[in-house]
């Protein structure tokens, strides 16, 4: 080199065979030298390419799972503008500064709705996470095989040291009995009651509930059988897909509930790979356009009447400082189980959870919010009714409790057609309802 001088010093060895296999080892170091060099000039995007491929191969993932990685490569790693993944590995692992400086960038970017998920900021605290986690992954080969030196995400952070990911999501918002029944009474038609009763009585995933069917709904018992979620990320709309486990379930609901979603499905004719619930266009709901067009709509005319709904920045719960979303009915039905005395077990099977812990965190969150002293789960916890007998007696007294004319405002509709089935059917419940 110039400028430097070079100086060679001889290695003496015993034999010509102990220089040859010296001279092999050096030759073997060199090409591996080589290859490392040439796989560590490989771009981020590439290698998060390579690592979601591997997923989808070999470890069985979803396609709504492969879908939100390759989302976040595409619209979080990739982007020239925000993004890293034009950047090689050698530069990153040699520059720290890259990936800190896209975290910053990150921050900054405005809040965007992205398909499917109006509203929400397109690079938002859970996606910067979830999209560091990715990057990370996919370079922990490199690291690995030695290709890098060291890995350029650690130390580097998505959120506030001591926030993790689950803190970003922990608090939750409670429904209380009053504003279950003032959500349903503000619901505008019967169809967006429906669906808002089965979110807040079935513990379904906002998916899982546009996502039922003609032949959901079972005719010989009161329970639910679900199989499907929506999946409306697909080239090709929205369309049924395998719920978040992969695991059909029972689902029990109570008896009220489930004669009214029996004489609906009937009504609409119980076609089975049909929406139950139909849009506007007769297909099936996007959840933006069911959040503008129902839950929006809904919230806002409770909220006139409760306006606790519309959240509280001052209050201590942090789960209530912000309006509630659809969630907030799965969760307000687990705690409304556990309270009731129904076996943690029993919940886990009813909310489709493999791991217990979600359950135990969210009634152990909603004890702050006062879910676990509801007068009307305090009442059946004693009783030691089966699951269906307990969620019909908190269904029929938080209506008898808090409904306009003594919860009979629960049963009417102005949308499902005229027909001997459905009266039968109402007046049924409220035969029930009465005793």
């Amino acid at each position: 080199m110039r400028g430097q001088q070079v100086v060679f010093r001889p290695t003496l060895y015993e034999s010509r065979e102990d220089a040859v296999a010296a001279l092999d080892r050096y030759l073997e170091e060199t090409d591996d030298t080589r290859g490392k060099r040439a796989q560590g000039e490989r771009l981020l995007a590439a290698e998060v390419t390579r690592y979601i491929n591997e997923r989808v191969l070999y470890d069985d993932l979803s396609e709504s799972g492969e879908s939100d990685l390759r989302d976040l490569a595409r619209n979080v790693i990739g982007p020239s503008e925000v993004g890293i993944g034009h950047y090689r590995l050698v530069d990153l692992a040699e520059d720290d500064k890259l990936v800190k400086t896209w975290m910053s960038n990150l921050k900054k970017v405005p809040a965007q709705p992205s398909a499917g998920r109006e509203g929400r900021p397109r690079q938002g605290a859970s996606r910067r996470i979830k999209a560091l986690r990715l990057a990370r992954a996919a370079t922990r080969e490199a690291v690995k095989k030695g290709w890098i030196a060291e890995d350029p995400f650690d130390d580097v952070r998505a959120v506030k040291k001591g926030t993790t990911a689950s803190s970003v999501r922990k608090a939750k918002f409670f429904f209380t009995p009053a504003e279950i029944v003032a959500l349903c009474v503000a619901a505008p038609t019967e169809k967006d009651r429906l669906m808002l009763e089965v979110h807040i009585w079935a513990g379904l995933r906002p998916g899982e509930v546009r996502a039922m069917d003609g032949i959901t709904v079972l005719t010989e018992e009161p329970k639910l059988y679900v199989e499907y979620t929506l999946n409306e990320k697909g080239a090709s709309g929205a369309k049924q897909g395998p719920v978040k486990n992969r695991k059909s379930r029972l689902v029990t609901i109570p008896k009220p509930l489930w004669q009214r979603l029996l004489a609906w499905s009937e009504a609409q004719g119980r076609r089975p790979g049909q929406p139950l619930f139909p849009s506007a266009t007769g297909g099936w709901w996007l959840y933006g356009v069911w959040s503008r067009y129902s839950w929006q709509p809904t919230l806002a005319t409770a909220a006139n009447a409760l306006p606790t709904l519309n959240g509280d920045p001052t209050t201590h719960v942090k789960g209530r400082r912000l309006a509630p979303t659809p969630y907030a009915a799965r969760a307000t039905y687990i705690s409304m189980l556990q309270a009731a005395g129904v076996s943690h077990r029993r919940v886990q099977a009813q909310v489709g959870h493999e791991g217990g812990s979600m359950v135990t965190d969210i009634y152990s969150m909603s004890e702050e919010d006062g879910v676990v002293e509801w007068r009307e789960a305090r009442k059946v916890r004693a009783k030691g009714w089966g699951l269906q007998k307990t969620l019909t007696a908190m269904y029929n007294a938080i209506w008898e409790a808090y409904g306009p004319d003594g919860g009979r405002d629960s049963l009417a509709s102005d949308v499902v057609p005229a027909s001997a089935s459905y009266q039968s059917a109402r007046d049924e419940a409220t035969e029930e309802q009465a005793a």
